[in-house]
């Protein structure tokens, strides 16, 4: 019997680990993985969550505590090692899956304070499903010119990931497929008056 491949998967948050890689762990059963998660040990609502997800990711974990506020400054190098170092199972890795090594979540400039395209296009089929057309129609429109703004290429269409709310400009990067798939979900989903895939898919 082949062994399975020994994959850790370093995390900043609960609820990174599906957003980030939980199609290629579930797509890769031949994977041994262990999710380690830097924060949110303790919380109440998430931690419970995470331990879900490793279930259905076939996964072990575990999860620290690390300083997780908005305001926190970069977490020193070594009070990470030392969690990694205690979390971590005592077994060589393979295969090491995390962030950028750009430091993306530092601040949590994505977390607080920011629009997503993304999400704007849900919130558009849902007023389609529950048939307040009018304002579908509306939130469209305010999406289409979100969507326009470029950061790192000047183009016709950015499609950056995150707009900051207080200014309206593009604070993430540009061509990002989930913005512009949910778009373009969005604009069918006025164009019919329907929600396709989403179980209410006649016209109301």
């Amino acid at each position: 019997m082949t062994a399975r491949e020994s994959v850790a998967v370093l995390v900043a948050h609960p609820d990174d680990e599906t957003l980030w890689a939980g199609g290629t762990l579930l797509s890769e059963p031949s994977w041994s993985p262990f999710v380690w998660c830097a924060c949110r040990a303790h919380d109440a609502d998430r931690a419970p969550k995470f331990r879900r997800v490793l279930e259905r990711l076939g996964a072990q974990g575990a999860m620290a505590d690390l300083d997780d506020s908005p305001e926190q400054p970069g977490l020193a190098d070594e009070l990470v090692e030392q969690s990694l170092l205690e979390h971590l199972p005592k077994r060589r890795f393979d295969r090491i899956l995390t962030h950028s090594p750009l430091g993306e979540y530092t601040r949590h400039r994505r977390h607080n304070g920011g629009v997503w395209p993304f999400v704007c296009g849900f919130y558009v089929a849902a007023c389609v499903a529950v048939g307040r057309h009018e304002l579908a129609a509306q939130k469209l429109e305010a999406l289409a010119e979100l969507v326009k703004p470029w950061h790192e290429n000047a183009c016709a269409w950015g499609f950056n990931e995150q707009v900051r709310a207080q200014t309206g400009k593009p604070i993430g990067r540009d061509w990002q497929t989930w913005s512009a798939a949910m778009f373009l979900y969005a604009c069918e989903c006025v164009a019919t008056r329907s929600t396709p895939d989403f179980g209410r898919g006649s016209q109301r």
